[in-house]
C-alpha cells in the first residue's frame, strides 16, 4: 500500500471515536478501509472520503496518533503500519502508536439512509455556530435542540445546573431534496 495522503480534514474525523485512556479497542480507533476513514463512538459515527489505493486489509489507527497533528503547512501521510509521518520545513517527524488488533462494528447499516424517502426537514449548521453554542453552555451531558414548524430559529437547552438555553439561527432549512 502506498502511504495515504491526510488533510486536516482527514485528521478530524478521529474526534468522534471515543477518548478512553488506557483502553484501546475499535471504538477509540479510526478505521482505515478501501476508499474511506471511519469514527464511531458508540452514540455517533463518521465517514470521510480518502484515497486509499492498495489498501486490501483494513486496519484500526489508535485515536492519539491522529490528534495534535496539524497539516496547515504539513504534508501528512498515513502508512500502513499505523504511523503518520509529518513532513515540513524542519524535516520529518513519526507517529507511530501501531495498530490495533480488535473487531470494528459494521457501521453501514446506521448510515443507509430511508431509500426512495425525502427527510422530514433539513437543517444546515454553521459548525462554528454550533460549536460557539456547546462552548457556550459549560459543562453537560446533553444538549437538547427543539424545532418548530415554520423553522425560523433553533432552540436549545443544556442539561447544567445553570439550565443554559438559547436559539440561534440556522443557515438554511427546508423540507425539500437536499
Amino acid at each position: 500500500m502506498k502511504p495515504i495522503k491526510l488533510t486536516r480534514n482527514h485528521l478530524a474525523v478521529a474526534a468522534a471515536t471515543n477518548s478512553w485512556e488506557g483502553e484501546t479497542n475499535g471504538l477509540n480507533c479510526v478505521h482505515v478501509e478501501e476508499g474511506r476513514l471511519v469514527a464511531a463512538d458508540g452514540h455517533m459515527c463518521v465517514v470521510a472520503d480518502v484515497e486509499t489505493a492498495g489498501v486490501e486489509t483494513p486496519f484500526l489507527v489508535p485515536r492519539k496518533t491522529f490528534m495534535g497533528v496539524d497539516p496547515i503547512e504539513d504534508e501528512v501521510e498515513l502508512r500502513e503500519n499505523g504511523s503518520i509521518r509529518v513532513t515540513n520545513d524542519a524535516g520529518h517527524q513519526e507517529i507511530n502508536n501501531g495498530t490495533v488488533d480488535a473487531k470494528y462494528p459494521n457501521v453501514d447499516p446506521i448510515l443507509e439512509r430511508p431509500e426512495g424517502q425525502q427527510p422530514a426537514i433539513r437543517i444546515a449548521l454553521a459548525p462554528a455556530v454550533l460549536r460557539k453554542v456547546l462552548d457556550s453552555v459549560g459543562d453537560t451531558n446533553q444538549v437538547v435542540f427543539y424545532f418548530y414548524e415554520p423553522l425560523t430559529q433553533v432552540f436549545f437547552e443544556a442539561n447544567t445546573p445553570e439550565k443554559h438555553r438559547g436559539a440561534f439561527m440556522p443557515m438554511t432549512s427546508s423540507p425539500e431534496k437536499e
